[in-house]
């Protein structure tokens, strides 16, 4: 790294900030400087643990002047008023996804970091990956012929527990706001298209109300389609394969690099007349490349993330797909949690 990195607050201290902060210290890609949670004693241990001082409130955190960027790791539901509050204040952000659980308000949070001139990116935190990239380069250089099919899946079996997170509608609960985004994302990403039509969605609900297993058709302008399916009771593990006219080229897990969190290697295959598979490196796993990416924005006071990182226009094209494919589903209404003026 040619600059240090920035110094973050932590609002959500649970399990995926704990993975961001061992990432932080890992790649030297940050520090934590403060972290805000529901429970004293469960941020007072992430302190202990990462850094940091706690804060006793959401505003005591944004406005402590040490804070460059927060990271905003709490329910789905509370996105929207830790981010709008850390924009007011300033600082830049990097929101877990989904950014928000409707559309409306993901397009009100880009307008006001838009009217801030606030860095705000949308942690899809596989697109860093340089596999990914490679994905996209073997596509569209034509080797498997003109693209036809996107298929993408991501599903893990949980215990049904109304009280957690995955099935709890008051904390934006069920498989298509848990882990939807990601085959959705991908699949805009390849067709080049964030206005595909919805040719079919089924699903199963939990008892809760909260998506428990589904798949959604799309097909684009272009005439390319894609199969998506996601689970949170069902284990079909992740992947993605891009389907031609003269083969395929398909990544073994393109949201979680090797399998594991902080994993660095991805491994791609190409089928055509002939096979291969190629072993795909990185310096530093998403996590850590993500945090690094925030940071050169906000140096280079660019709002603009690289490719083939989700800008705006994609971050409102998944949540507006997102709700669309909930809908179809005849999944419960969720709403945000949306502060007012300070």
């Amino acid at each position: 790294m040619s600059e240090p990195g920035l110094r973050w607050g932590i609002t959500g201290p649970g399990e995926i900030a704990r993975v961001f902060a061992e990432s932080l210290a890992a790649s030297n890609a940050g520090r934590v400087v403060r972290v805000h949670g529901r429970s004293a004693e469960r941020g007072a241990a992430f302190c202990t643990e990462h850094g940091g001082r706690f804060a006793s409130t959401l505003d005591e955190l944004v406005e402590d002047p040490d804070v460059e960027a927060v990271y905003v790791a709490s329910p789905h539901v509370h996105h929207a008023e830790a981010t709008t509050k850390a924009l007011r204040a300033g600082r830049a952000v990097l929101c877990e996804k989904p950014m928000t659980v409707s559309a409306d308000t993901t397009r009100a949070l880009w307008d006001q970091s838009v009217a801030l001139q606030t860095v705000l990116l949308e942690a899809w935190m596989y697109r860093c990956h340089p596999q990914i990239q490679r994905l996209l380069d073997v596509v569209d250089s034509g080797e498997i012929g003109e693209p036809r099919t996107i298929r993408s899946w991501f599903g893990f079996e949980a215990p049904v527990d109304p009280t957690s997170r995955l099935f709890a509608l008051d904390q934006g609960g069920g498989a298509i706001l848990d882990v939807g985004g990601y085959p959705v994302s991908i699949a805009l990403l390849v067709a080049g298209d964030l206005s595909p039509e919805i040719v079919g969605a089924q699903g199963e609900l939990a008892a809760t109300g909260a998506v428990a297993d589904t798949d959604l058709r799309l097909r684009f302008a272009n005439g390319m389609t894609a199969e998506l399916q996601v689970a949170i009771t069902r284990d079909t593990g992740r992947g993605v394969i891009v389907e031609g006219e003269h083969g395929s080229v398909s990544l073994d897990d393109p949201f979680v690099p090797g399998g594991e969190r902080h994993g660095r290697t991805g491994l791609l295959r190409v089928r055509t007349s002939t096979q291969r598979v190629e072993s795909i490196d990185s310096p530093h796993d998403c996590y850590a490349l993500e945090a690094l990416e925030l940071a050169r924005m906000v140096r280079a006071r660019n709002p603009q993330p690289r490719r083939p990182m989700v800008d705006r226009s994609q971050s409102i094209a998944i949540a507006s797909l997102l709700q669309q494919w909930r809908t179809r589903v005849g999944a419960r209404e969720v709403a945000d949690v949306v502060t007012g003026s300070r």
